[in-house]
């Protein structure tokens, strides 16, 4: 079943819905109850997005209750602790644990209760939701199964007992009042802003969920904002913005007027506390403690600064950190050699360590072939095209949209059998089966810390849009995601990304993702090429760092293996230089420069077509009384 398969129906009763991630129950939404909805449109755009989202119900005011049974038998309990039956109403089994999801009509009495919780179950009737049937997910047991209709009638009214019941038996979902932290919000803000210190990472993100408990979260979030230079109007108007985008209500004044007050006065300290270690504050804010005094920090810093595992944000000397370094000190240091993985026949690099490559094109060109024959050349050495390697690369290889079963026939078809060193990341295999969006700052240090588990030396990103989710067109997307391109660099990775050629034929998106390239190869089919024809590539250099020297060429993939294709010029230029001809005849008799003929004839040379003197005495035959009249002509036109 689609998502609008399962969506509609739940519509056409009057619950709102919301899309949840495939074969999981969070949601990607954000806002307040406008974030459900009952409209088919939208239920329809959204299953074209993805039509493998899972479904939320959603309780809300104007539509149902849902009374979630998170323990088995509760209803039987409720029933025997009250006399009263539960009045037959739609109910679905849930697909973890197999127990009831009760939905019922909203009455004034459900409508006061809220949103409740309790040890075996919750209440969710104001902008909180429950996974709808038809849904599927990965259970705790790995295995994937479905929430399924149980009873499908009418929805009956909140029954009056069951609100007896919660009221004595449930208390109020943790909000300001009770210092509750909304964890997986918290969490999210934390990662997205200690990836560049910079607030403005914080708006306009689609990942970043709903703040449930608006107040607490905000002053634990504060705490990471104050650094000892913002002042608490600017802190205060920091607060405001990420409560009115993300939270379910406006923040209040107590949200972030008093809380940004109340930290100007406390002394900060960063991120510099393990578990376990004695803390000298009379409040901890998640992950940092904030102490009454300057004196009182100081002391605590001088006494354990030897179990502390990251450095103490500088608090008096921060105008001595060292932003510069004489030119000596880099002249004189011992680097590591960038090593080399994969060269031209004349011996130009065009692959290495710490090096950033781009390989762009149409879709049907053949990019995803191409890397896959580059992917070949890494791991098993020799020649592919114009490119030698002596192999024994290491290569992961992130693809973010083929299932498994394509790629499979794209390791046989284009690799072979030699694989020991190929690492792939997929997401069939990943849960939910999300490729992980690459432009989040969170999960870009995840996948960092996973490379340091298999240290490949070569990283394929294929491609750009599937594993990097994020809008080409966006500066603010590009400055994020070239900040982590160049740590992947500065690490030593050699990184390949396949990305799409746009309608205008470079490639799509702003060429900011150009601006750290070494290598950027563009690929184009050649003049009058038909599909039909089969897989022919044209290779085109639009960027060389290093100051290198890489001649275009052509190539074909026929009858599984590549081959170089050599233009008609080229070809007639090769022809006409084994015949002895000089560099000079054969520019005057083709109408070509000199400089253009001598490149031919280095590249010819670099894979063995230029014939050697031996061969061409060999081959060249007698001059005819022609031959002899020809140079006669040239020699007095040259003269």
């Amino acid at each position: 079943m689609s998502f609008k398969d399962i969506a509609l129906p739940l519509a056409a009763r009057g619950v709102r819905v919301i899309p949840c991630q495939p074969l999981a129950k969070h949601t990607f939404l954000r806002g307040g109850p406008e974030r459900g909805t009952l409209d088919e449109k939208q239920i329809l755009a959204w299953d074209k997005e993805n039509p493998n989202y899972n479904v939320g119900s959603l309780g809300t005011l104007d539509g149902v209750c849902l009374f979630d049974c998170d323990a088995k038998g509760l209803v039987a309990q409720i029933e025997k602790e009250t006399g009263h039956k539960m009045p037959p109403t739609f109910t679905v089994k849930s697909a973890n644990k197999g127990t009831a999801h009760l939905y019922f009509a909203q009455t004034d009495f459900s409508r006061a209760l809220g949103n409740k919780t309790h040890r075996a179950g919750e209440l969710r009737g104001n902008n909180e939701y429950v996974v709808g049937p038809g849904s599927e997910i990965v259970c705790d047991d790995g295995t994937k199964r479905k929430y399924e209709i149980y009873r499908d009638v009418p929805f009956a009214p909140f029954p009056d007992f069951l609100g007896d019941w919660v009221l004595e038996n449930f208390r109020q979902k943790k909000s300001a009042s009770t210092g509750a932290v909304d964890a997986d919000a918290f969490a999210k803000l934390k990662a997205v802003y200690l990836s560049n210190l910079n607030p403005n990472d914080l708006f306009g993100r689609k990942d970043i969920p709903v703040i449930t408990s608006l107040h607490p979260t905000l002053r634990d979030f504060a705490g990471l904002l104050h650094d000892g230079e913002r002042t608490p109007e600017e802190i205060e108007e920091i607060l405001t913005r990420v409560g009115s985008e993300y939270g379910h209500r406006q923040p209040l004044p107590k949200d972030t007027i008093d809380v940004a007050n109340w930290l100007a006065h406390r002394e900060p300290c960063e991120l510099c506390l393990n578990e376990g270690h004695p803390a000298l504050t009379p409040y901890k804010i998640n992950g940092l403690h904030l102490f009454q005094t300057a004196d009182a920090y100081k002391t605590w810093v001088a006494e354990n600064i030897d179990n502390l595992d990251v450095k103490v944000k500088p608090q008096d000397n921060a105008s001595t950190v060292e932003w510069f370094f004489p030119a000596h000190k880099l002249a004189d240091q011992v680097l590591p050699e960038q090593r080399v993985f994969v060269h031209t026949a004349d011996g130009t690099p065009v692959l290495r360590a710490s090096f950033l490559m781009e390989l762009f094109a149409f879709r049907g060109v053949g990019k995803s072939a191409v890397a896959m024959g580059l992917t070949k050349l890494l791991l098993r050495g020799g020649k592919f095209l114009d490119y030698h390697s002596a192999g024994g690369v290491k290569v992961l290889y992130a693809d973010g949209e083929l299932p498994l079963i394509l790629l499979q026939d794209r390791i046989k078809t284009f690799i072979g059998e030699d694989i020991e060193n190929l690492w792939f990341m997929s997401a069939e295999e990943l849960p939910g089966q999300v490729f992980p969006a690459l432009i989040d700052p969170a999960i870009q240090r995840m996948f960092i810390e996973n490379l340091e588990q298999i240290k490949p030396d070569v990283i394929v990103l294929d491609t750009l849009s599937a594993v990097g989710k994020f809008d080409t067109n966006d500066a603010d997307a590009w400055r994020v995601f070239n900040n982590f391109l160049l740590q992947l660099r500065f690490k030593g990775y050699c990184v390949i990304v396949v990305h799409h050629a746009g309608k205008n034929g470079t490639q799509r998106g702003r060429t900011d993702a150009e601006d750290n390239m070494d290598l950027v190869i563009q690929l184009t089919p050649p003049d009058g090429h038909d599909p039909g024809d089969g897989l022919k590539v044209f290779f085109n250099y639009t960027k060389v760092r290093y100051g290198g020297r890489l001649q275009n060429f052509a190539c074909e993939y026929v009858d599984g293996s590549w081959r170089m294709l050599v233009d008609s010029e080229e070809k007639e230029i090769v022809e006409m230089l084994n015949t002895g001809r000089s560099l000079k005849g054969v520019s005057m008799q083709l109408g070509v420069t000199i400089a253009r003929v001598r490149t031919v004839k280095k590249k010819a040379k670099a894979k063995g077509l230029i014939l050697t003197p031996a061969e061409l005495s060999k081959k060249r035959p007698l001059k005819t009384a022609a031959d002899l009249e020809q140079e006669q002509l040239i020699r007095e036109v040259l003269s």
